[in-house]
């Protein structure tokens, strides 16, 4: 069985590395974002699952001052507080999605980091610490948001997880969830293909625009962007790597974050100044889209979102990352 390169990105200065005998990576200060995921498989293979922008580590915020901060970094995973774009926060995927963390403590194998928000915000701070396992291919993330002012946010999780060309030999599965939704026409841009607030079943086809049409979630084909919503997730993904006999699994507290949102970007458009970007986003979210919590379209109006906060409190949740091997039939 080959080796698995891992993503060929160069972490810049600043970016602190972790490792322990199973797994790799390095979290940087932009977004407190996890990049370079590398995990090691029982058999020694290496295996890294999670996209990284070719432009990842080499461009800078600065020269691009139109776009989100995030978009320099784009890969890896990141907590957003609030999610997507709403009335709580004027940068889309929230100020720590978009602004520099306080590195609090490191020992090699852990780290954990943290970020103040701007006076008047209803957020006064988030925390978040990322463990790399010691004994298996995982990785152990835990958040904490302490609220300014009593709210009710939407708030998500971005792993963006890596699609090989053309996203063939790839299939994607989870637990509960039976329905899921396109992204409604209200919000849909020309680059998204589905045809805009369709019901979709585990399993069933997705119409697109142009009359054709993919199986989902067990096609992901080329020169198609896609945002899709899976209600009531029961916290746990899987994607399996057929050709590189790997998977990897994402598993959360559906209690707290109960839907799930995939972006599909195989490639997505062209990010002005930076070049177009591939891969799938899952996203464990209590959002309806990345469009806040207020109903916006016949679609999502019987659908909860929003985590409700109370000032001065701290709102904790847990999740995992883990990698595992697949036989060669799988």
């Amino acid at each position: 069985m080959p080796d698995i390169p891992p993503h060929p990105s160069t972490p810049r200065d600043g970016w602190t590395p972790l490792k322990t005998a199973h797994c790799s990576a390095a979290v940087s200060p932009l977004g407190a974002i996890l990049h370079d995921l590398t995990f090691t498989l029982p058999d020694g293979r290496k295996f890294a699952p999670l996209a990284e922008a070719e432009w990842s580590g080499r461009a800078r915020p600065e020269d691009s001052p139109d776009l989100s901060p995030h978009l320099a970094e784009l890969g890896g995973e990141w907590p957003c507080v609030p999610f997507g774009t709403s009335p709580a926060d004027p940068q889309h995927h929230g100020f720590c999605s978009n602004a520099v963390w306080r590195l609090d403590a490191a020992d090699g194998g852990s780290a954990r980091l943290s970020i103040d928000y701007p006076a008047g915000h209803d957020i006064a701070q988030v925390a978040r610490s990322v463990r790399l396992s010691p004994d298996s291919p995982s990785v152990t993330f835990g958040l904490e948001i302490t609220a300014a002012s009593d709210c009710c946010l939407p708030l998500g999780l971005h792993p963006i997880f890596r699609l090989p060309e053309g996203g063939a030999g790839v299939t994607l599965d989870w637990t509960g969830g039976q329905q899921a939704t396109t992204l409604p026409k209200a919000l849909a841009p020309p680059t998204l293909t589905p045809v805009p607030g369709a019901q979709v079943t585990k399993g069933g086809p997705v119409a697109c625009l142009d009359g054709t049409e993919f199986r989902f979630p067990a096609e992901f084909p080329r020169q198609r962007e896609a945002l899709v919503q899976i209600w009531d997730c029961e916290g746990e993904v899987a994607l399996r790597y057929a050709g590189e006999a790997a998977g990897v699994r994402l598993t959360w507290a559906a209690e707290d974050l109960p839907h799930c949102l995939l972006w599909l970007a195989n490639p997505g458009g062209e990010i002005p100044g930076l070049g177009q970007f591939t891969g799938l986003g899952v996203e464990p979210v209590s959002s309806l889209f990345d469009r806040g919590i207020a109903p916006f379209d016949d679609s999502v109006a019987d659908r909860a979102a929003g985590v409700a906060l109370r000032a001065g409190e701290i709102w904790r949740t847990q999740y995992e990352i883990s990698a595992f091997p697949l036989s060669p039939s799988v």
